[in-house]
């Protein structure tokens, strides 16, 4: 009875599972590069955002908004980092 295959499907199956192995570790390995690679790229760079906020009280001085002195104002405090009272 343990002949009826010909010895053949024992090894097979073994290099099967072991192949499957071979590619889960990589395809896992694969995920935790890709993972910490993308936290690393979603960090804010400041410089962007200080841009945008810039873009931003512009378009708020152009449309009225806020007068000439509040957006000195405001815009110094962004260039510099310092935080605006009012």
């Amino acid at each position: 009875m343990m002949g009826w295959y010909g010895g053949n499907g024992f090894g097979t199956s073994w290099m099967l599972m072991g192949g499957f192995i071979v590619l889960l570790a990589i395809a896992v390995g694969w995920l935790v590069v890709w993972l910490l690679a993308r936290g690393r790229a979603e960090q804010v760079d400041p410089t962007v955002a200080t841009r945008s906020a810039l873009e931003l009280l512009d378009r708020r001085f152009a449309l009225g908004e806020i007068d000439a002195d509040a957006y000195r104002a405001q815009r110094a405090a962004l260039l510099t980092g310092t935080q605006v009272t009012r």
